[in-house]
């Protein structure tokens, strides 16, 4: 089996929307939006969000890819939208499906926003936003 963990590509905003939909289903109270929220989102919505992921501006959304398959994601932002005075990099929305848990792939896509976060000269870890159900280990950074 080959992984990948890639830099989501701005014409991939169906897929995107497919895993995400997906993750809120399996997992809906480890995120902050609701599946019925983000079913009614118009296509456009999950275009300009997997064009804002690829852009790697403000924002940085990256994909575990098994085989073709989409098995789990993560998006980096440079800064904490619910909290304007904690300066630096957030990692929100991550997901990995549950074949694929317990395999590294979390921390892998973990690594790849914080990789970003480093090379934006980030001064401070990765942080999770409070009230995140399933946040990262303490040690990640």
């Amino acid at each position: 089996m080959n992984l990948e963990i890639r830099q989501i590509r701005a014409g991939e905003g169906l897929r995107l929307r497919t895993l995400r939909l997906h993750a809120l289903a399996d997992a809906p109270t480890a995120f902050g939006s609701t599946l019925a929220r983000e079913e009614a989102f118009p296509e456009s919505v999950w275009h300009e969000r997997a064009a804002g992921g690829a852009e790697g501006g403000d924002r940085i959304t990256f994909i575990a890819e098994q085989d073709g398959r989409w098995v789990g994601l993560v998006t980096g932002l440079a800064e904490d939208p619910e909290d304007p005075k904690q300066s630096g990099p957030v990692l929100v929305g991550m997901f990995v499906d549950g074949t694929e848990r317990r395999h590294g792939v979390g921390a892998m896509l973990v690594e790849g926003v914080a990789a970003w976060a480093r090379a934006r000269g980030a001064a401070r870890p990765l942080a999770h936003p409070r009230g995140a159900a399933n946040g990262p280990r303490p040690d990640v950074r």
